[in-house]
């Protein structure tokens, strides 16, 4: 979903200060949390600032899951995930953390700018978005809604750097051996599926438990979707949406005017595969299946992305749409419910809501 003009909030009008960071001016609302604009008062760096929404404090659940986000982005290392290097809360008690204000575009709207992706920069982008989430896994967190949303494409003198965002939903994997990987808390109904359907892997669908093997479903996905310039599984029809995604298969990329090697149909489709335990082992085994794929030398991806994505050349006419993706790409929450536990052959109905 787009993001929203921010509603005026006291607490973080322009020229506030707090936690030494001056406010600029709100950039934009999502479903969770608004973002601002503003400045480090000592060096002058200019930095993204997300707040907990006022309407959103009343409910202990949203905190903690808006908390879990900014700890969740501040596990992971890694240049392709954006960094969290402040967090803080208002007199009111909002929690809000601090993230570098990027340039730049989403993926979503660099593909609706362009149409597809020529089979060379749908890699280059992706398989620094595997690097990270690999980092993630390591780290073991769980994204649970990758998308193009969720993807922000940053541009930088020398490089194009994709950069994973919005940990709204992700998930610690349970290792009583590692304190920073604790259960997360239950913030969503019982047998309530999350995440964004186009995207969601058949695990998700049943509301079973998810693994790193279901971010790769949504990275299949939208390999496909790059490469075809549409998702391989949609229709207006809940039921058929459903369907599609627990019993098809990808439709070929030809059927698109797409032409791709075998190994890159073959690379997609165990992706994709409806079993989790048919896909790949790890992140780091996609990433290194996909270059040999696609062909691709390791360490040129990035200057080869500069060659096929010059953002640099054409900014997004609107400033707000360059700044306004980070991290506050809204994921499509099931509503809460009372916690009845749901049979696991049925997939819940609430799950209209997210569509």
């Amino acid at each position: 979903g787009a993001l929203v003009a921010v509603k005026e909030d006291l607490l973080l009008t322009p020229g506030k200060q707090l936690l030494g960071y001056r406010i600029i001016r709100p950039i934009g609302a999502g479903g969770m949390g608004a973002v601002f604009e503003a400045e480090e008062t000592t060096i002058g760096r200019r930095v993204a600032i997300k707040a907990l929404l006022p309407e959103l404090l009343s409910d202990e659940r949203n905190i903690q899951r808006f908390e879990r986000e900014a700890r969740s982005m501040s596990l992971v290392r890694h240049p392709s995930v954006i960094d969290v290097f402040a967090f803080g809360k208002l007199d009111d008690g909002r929690p809000y953390f601090v993230m570098p204000l990027l340039v730049g575009r989403s993926l979503r709207e660099e593909l609706s700018r362009s149409g597809k992706f020529a089979p060379a920069a749908a890699w280059a982008v992706l398989r620094e978005v595997g690097l990270g989430l690999a980092a993630a896994h390591k780290a073991s967190v769980l994204h649970r809604d990758l998308k193009p949303e969720n993807i922000f494409l940053a541009d930088y003198d020398d490089a194009v750097r994709p950069i994973l965002l919005d940990f709204g939903i992700a998930k610690w994997t349970e290792d009583a051996s590692d304190p920073s990987s604790a259960p997360a808390a239950n913030l969503t109904a019982t047998g309530a599926p999350i995440g964004t359907p186009i995207y969601m892997a058949p695990e998700q669908w049943w509301s079973q438990p998810a693994d790193a093997t279901t971010d790769q479903y949504a990275f299949g996905i939208v390999l496909y979707e790059l490469l075809a310039g549409r998702p391989p599984f949609f229709s207006s029809k809940y039921p058929e949406m459903l369907s599609l995604h627990l019993h098809s298969r990808p439709p070929a990329l030809s059927e698109h005017g797409v032409i791709v090697s075998e190994a890159v149909t073959a690379f997609i489709e165990k992706l994709v595969a409806k079993d989790g335990q048919q896909r790949f082992n790890d992140m780091a085994t996609v990433v290194a299946e996909g270059d040999r794929a696609f062909g691709f030398a390791t360490g040129a991806s990035l200057q080869r992305l500069r060659a096929e994505l010059p953002l640099g050349a054409e900014q997004p006419a609107s400033p707000k749409a360059s700044l306004a993706e980070v991290g506050t790409a809204p994921t499509e929450l099931a509503a809460p419910t009372a916690s009845t536990s749901q049979p696991s052959w049925r997939v819940p109905l609430l799950v209209v809501l997210l569509w």
